[in-house]
């Protein structure tokens, strides 16, 4: 029947050639040239019938031919369906499949190899390994949702963590866990220190100095002490630190300064006076040394002709130097020798006077060497430093409240009288020690005054002190050594001065030997 209109014909459907449409079918619009000129057409092998009215033709099925043109020149159809092409061959599948993954609960990545395919690896003669599978089931199998089934596991699960009491600062409870990791508080140092046993070999210097900064700040110890819970319920770090908290009179913080005091007062004590004595003793020895009297007038006597040539008036207006000028003789050089020093004259010269001065010069001044190294100054704050812990532990004897004893039981005398005894050892030794600054003083006072240096104001007492010190020990090397090289070398002598012990007078000329600077 003829399409409605409005309607056209669909398009070519499978087979369809070039030549006319069949009978009771509408040629498709725009193609309209392909049939008309062609000669012989073949048939379609299956036409598609005409849509019923008010529906469009349907679109082309597979394998519809490409004679629908655009109504110009002469198209050929294709008359056959061509053969699909081969399918690829299916690859092989493994001679040991590896069965579908059933995970006990969650899936762990893992890419699992057929035995197949690892021969020759680490994994080939794969051995049997045991399996605790009732613990992995335990731990890895997952729970059907909804049951209330509690499963056993041969690990028990991790207790809750209990909210602990903290009283501290975080960061500073940091840094007290890590001194008291490095000095744990035994039971040795806690009854230590509330004993205030200053003999206990718990307490030595080294834990001292640790414990002093870990233990709590008077602000801290009123804290711990004021909590009233359950102690159980603190943190580590304030339960250890409790015991301290409640030592009071003196406080923990004062106990470790008193104990620490108490190890290091002999040594300080016996250094300090040490010391004090090596100065004292030095300035005695080069003021009363005769020998080195001796020496310092043939100085002046050298001095006077080699500046002034000898003069008369000269000679008799200088009576001495200053001291200062000791430390140049070994660097002032003959002009004909370099080698050939002042001092080395002025020693040639002592040999020829008294040939055993020499020996005796360099026996007084023997202990200015150690003295140059104790200047007063640092020793004065040493005492300064000592006198301060002796009055801080007088102090806390007599804060102590009357009554106040240790807890400890079986204790032979208590901490009060511990304190009170210390205390007075203390303040003893700090007064002997100012005796002692007082002597060496005025034996440095002394001894400047000889020595023409004199000194104008009190404070400038132990500068002064520390220089005439030095500048003897340098003299007394240097002489020293020239001492040896005079009378080792009677060329060097004899040209030094020709009635030295051993020179000879002859030989005028000084060879080139190794003087002294």
């Amino acid at each position: 029947p003829a399409q409605p209109p409005g309607k056209g014909a669909g398009p070519p459907t499978k087979g369809a050639g070039r030549g006319p449409a069949p009978p009771g079918s509408m040629a498709a619009p725009g193609n309209t040239g392909s049939a008309a000129g062609s000669e012989g057409a073949v048939p379609s092998d299956a036409a598609a019938p005409a849509p019923p009215p008010g529906e469009a033709a349907a679109p082309p099925t597979k394998g519809a031919a490409e004679g629908a043109g655009n109504g110009k020149g002469k198209g050929k159809g294709k008359g056959k369906v061509p053969a699909p092409a081969p399918k690829a061959a299916a690859k092989a599948a493994p001679s040991t499949p590896i069965p579908k993954a059933t995970p006990l609960g969650k899936r762990f990545e893992m890419k699992m190899l057929a035995k197949d395919k690892v021969e020759g690896t680490v994994f080939a003669d794969l051995a049997d390994v045991s399996v605790d599978v009732a613990c992995l089931r335990a731990l890895f199998e997952e729970q059907p949702k909804g049951s209330k089934k509690n499963r056993r596991s041969s690990c028990p699960a991790p207790r809750a963590k209990r909210e602990q009491v903290e009283l501290l600062p975080l960061g500073r409870a940091q840094s007290v866990m890590i001194a008291l990791k490095k000095q744990p508080l035994t039971p040795g140092v806690l009854r230590a220190l509330e004993l205030l046993d200053f003999d206990a070999e718990a307490l030595t210097p080294e834990v001292c100095q640790v414990l002093l900064g870990a233990v709590p700040s008077p602000e801290e110890a009123g804290t711990l002490r004021g909590y009233s819970g359950d102690p159980a319920e603190l943190r580590d770090v304030e339960r250890q630190l409790l015991p301290l908290a409640t030592m009071q009179h003196p406080s923990v913080g004062e106990r470790l300064r008193i104990m620490l005091f108490k190890c290091t007062m002999q040594d300080l004590c016996g250094n300090v006076k040490g010391d004090l004595t090596s100065v004292r003793t030095a300035l005695d020895d080069a003021r009363s040394s005769i020998a080195f009297r001796v020496v310092l007038h043939h100085t002046v006597r050298l001095g006077t002709m080699i500046n002034f040539n000898g003069g008369a008036e000269a000679s008799a207006v200088v009576g001495g130097f200053n001291l200062d000028a000791l430390a140049r003789m070994a660097q002032f050089k003959a002009p004909g020798n370099s080698r050939v020093s002042l001092m080395h004259v002025l020693v040639a010269q002592v040999f020829a006077a008294d040939a055993d001065l020499p020996r005796k010069l360099v026996e007084d001044l023997r202990s200015v060497h150690r003295a140059a190294e104790r200047p007063i100054a640092p020793l004065v704050e040493d005492i300064a430093a000592f006198c301060s812990e002796a009055d801080h532990i007088a102090a806390c004897a007599a804060a102590r409240p009357d009554g106040v004893e240790c807890s400890a039981e079986g204790a032979s005398a208590s901490a009060s009288a511990r304190l009170a005894t210390l205390a007075r050892s203390a303040t003893a030794e700090a007064a002997g020690l100012r005796e002692q600054l007082a002597s060496a003083r005025q034996a440095a006072k002394a001894a400047l005054a000889y020595f023409a240096m004199p000194v104008f104001q009190p404070k400038d007492i132990d500068a002064k002190a520390l220089e005439l010190c030095a500048l003897l020990s340098s003299f007394a090397s240097a002489f020293e050594r020239a001492r040896a090289q005079i009378a080792s070398d009677p060329l060097l002598a004899a040209a030094c001065h020709r009635k030295a012990p051993g020179a000879r007078p002859k030989a005028m000329q000084v060879p080139d030997c190794q003087a002294g600077g």
